[in-house]
């Protein structure tokens, strides 16, 4: 009995909630693209702070925080399986943003930890760039 109920726990976050339909795909797609782009601007934000306005500690966990935040979206959204075709050119479409986004925010917490502050400057543009697809993308299918 005991090792059932350690199976369940182990498994039970692995869990995901089924699309039943196209529009309920598009839908945690929106939801998925809405937290990542939190987290996207969230690193903007703080990859703009930069040395003269916080400790490079502060902007390192900061980043990583966000970081891991938008992978996991990241990963939820893509252990959904498309219930049709048309679900699959949402995912194909998503997909790269994603991918693009949660790369920027890398580049950003690798800039700071390594205190290269020039390069922190450059990843928050990219951030901002990642940013406004995913905003036309929400605004598309939201």
């Amino acid at each position: 009995m005991r090792v059932r109920a350690w199976l369940f726990l182990l498994l039970l976050p692995a869990c995901v909630a089924p699309a039943r339909s196209a529009s309920d795909y598009e839908h945690k797609a929106v939801d998925t693209a809405e937290a990542v782009l939190s987290s996207v601007q969230t690193g903007s934000l703080v990859a703009r702070l930069g040395p003269e306005q916080a400790l490079p500690p502060y902007l390192s966990v900061s980043l990583s925080d966000v970081e891991r935040a938008a992978a996991s979206a990241r990963a939820v959204f893509l252990s959904i399986q498309p219930p049709d075709a048309r679900s699959d050119e949402v995912r194909a479409e998503l997909s790269p943003l994603l991918d693009r986004s949660e790369a920027a925010l890398a580049d950003a917490r690798i800039a700071a930890r390594r205190q290269d502050f020039g390069a922190l400057t450059r990843s928050a543009d990219e951030l901002s760039s990642s940013a406004s697809s995913l905003e036309r993308f929400i605004d598309r299918f939201g």
